[in-house]
């Protein structure tokens, strides 16, 4: 039987099994013939370890892929083990997440967020178990949130157009939020700006000038606020330029007669240039 020296003990001791050549008990150098050295904690097997694979031209135990509990030499697997929630792909031989599981690149997978069918990490689902639909953010949830709805061909949430609180699966308007300054359109079934609120393609709608109660942007006035006049140019002024004279019946800036520098209501000069 093959021996080592202890140091401590000053004494020989014997070598662990099917050692030829050994530092101590738990470190085997060479094997006896036949048998095998495992590379994960250096003692001599007449059979390799699960996980690990007989090479004969290195004598040696070779360690399998992390997914597989036995493999061939060149990776493939042959088996593996339901602890550690994985089952044989036939088509890849590869050790795969059994369902709810998912491989996060080390021997044993993990458990899937509740409710997940199939999913990539603890925190994102690729889809979901019966009843329940997935959100845009890889979530499982029994109903799709306030604006999303569900899609009843790929049971997915899918998100609302931008102007709507709530919209069916055509991508109409149901209800509007007014904290998004909308209402709702019955004609049209858009959830479209408030008064004095413009349309900026934005959830939220955006307020107009403070001269404005109608406008299309923050520089296009239609219809202004009371004491204001449109000028030519769809801006709300308290007064109107020269050669122009406030309409009061239709709140708009109306040319002089052509010889005015200025007139009144009436179309009568008041200056002259």
């Amino acid at each position: 039987m093959s021996q080592y020296f202890d140091n401590q003990a000053t004494v020989c001791l014997p070598c662990p099994s099917n050692c030829l050549i050994c530092k101590s008990l738990t470190l085997c150098t060479v094997c006896l013939s036949g048998a095998y050295l495992s590379t994960v904690d250096n003692l001599c097997y007449t059979q390799c370890p699960s996980r690990q694979l007989a090479n004969n031209q290195t004598a040696t135990c070779q360690i399998c892929p992390y997914d597989c509990y036995t493999c061939t030499v060149d990776g493939t697997c042959l088996s593996c083990n339901e602890s550690d929630y994985r089952q044989l792909d036939p088509f890849t031989n590869r050790c795969i997440a059994m369902p709810k599981y998912f491989d996060n690149l080390t021997q044993t997978c993990l458990l899937c967020p509740a409710g997940c069918a199939i999913c990539t990490s603890l925190s994102k689902c690729s889809s979901c178990v019966s009843g329940l639909m997935l959100t845009n953010d890889s979530k499982c949830i029994d109903s799709c949130l306030i604006r999303s709805f569900i899609n009843s061909v790929t049971q997915l949430c899918q998100v609302c157009p931008y102007d709507c609180l709530i919209c069916n699966s055509d991508g109409l308007c149901l209800s509007c939020s007014l904290l998004d300054n909308r209402v709702l359109d019955s004609v049209t079934s858009r959830c479209i700006p408030m008064q004095k609120y413009f349309e900026s393609f934005k959830q939220v709608a955006t307020l107009c000038s403070s001269n404005c109660t109608l406008c299309k942007s923050s520089t296009f006035c239609i219809i202004c606020a009371d004491t204001f006049f449109l000028t030519a140019d769809n801006m709300c002024l308290d007064a109107c330029p020269v050669r122009y004279f406030g309409n009061n019946a239709t709140q708009k800036c109306q040319k002089c007669p052509i010889d005015c520098y200025t007139c009144n209501f009436k179309g009568e000069c008041t200056g002259c240039d």
